[in-house]
């Protein structure tokens, strides 16, 4: 059976409850990164499907990321827009910048579940038209 998106947001909350038991800061934060990593592509791998669905087409540019954020701006869904950026934003610093500290896992988290459920709300109304 495939992986599916809710397999790595709950991946991502598993990520966020073994890390506020670990005692090591290191550790700590690198499970927090991890679990931002995981909850961004959880939301990423639900989008896009619905993207493809919603008439995206991919150009074949550098970032097909950043792409579908801004399709869904382009079709009223200003909300997943910017909440898929920020998540974006949230996953590259988590997995690119060591030097600096990382401790939004647990709000990158939440985000991801508030994400998730836009998207499953925009997936019925698609569904049911």
């Amino acid at each position: 059976m495939a992986t599916t998106s809710e397999d790595l947001l709950r991946v991502a909350k598993l990520l966020v409850d073994l890390a506020t038991k670990e005692e090591n800061p290191a550790m700590r934060e690198a499970l927090m990164r991890a679990s931002a990593s995981r909850a961004y592509y959880a939301c990423f791998h639900k989008a896009q499907p619905l993207a493809f669905r919603c008439g995206f087409v991919d150009q074949g540019g550098s970032s097909i990321h950043a792409a579908i954020w801004r399709f869904f701006g382009t079709i009223g869904e200003e909300d997943v827009k910017t909440r898929g950026f920020d998540l974006l934003k949230h996953r590259k610093n988590a997995d690119y910048d060591l030097k600096a500290r990382f401790t939004r896992g647990v709000d990158v988290l939440e985000a991801a579940m508030e994400m998730s459920a836009v998207l499953d709300e925009i997936e019925s109304r698609d569904q049911s038209t």
